[in-house]
């Protein structure tokens, strides 16, 4: 393990992300804008001026200007 000081430490914002999405193609910042929860938490990232990104189980880890079509996945058995 390699360990950082305190001035090379730097944090990196992982967002979850909604079911709530857009139906449209959209870039990954805008895509789940419906959910309050989602907007709260961009707007939370962006305060900070931290890198972030979307967290999502059928395409990892995106970029917030990452262009992603919208879909359904639910997990096994529901």
């Amino acid at each position: 393990m390699v360990r950082l000081s305190s001035s090379e430490r730097s944090t990196i914002l992982l967002l979850g992300c909604a079911k709530s999405k857009l139906t449209t193609p959209a870039a990954a910042k805008d895509l789940y804008w419906p959910s309050t929860m989602v907007r709260a938490r961009r707007r939370f990232a962006e305060e900070r001026g931290a890198p972030w990104f979307i967290l999502r189980s059928k395409w990892g880890l995106l970029d917030p200007e990452q262009l992603v079509a919208p879909y359904e996945m639910y997990p096994a058995g529901r």
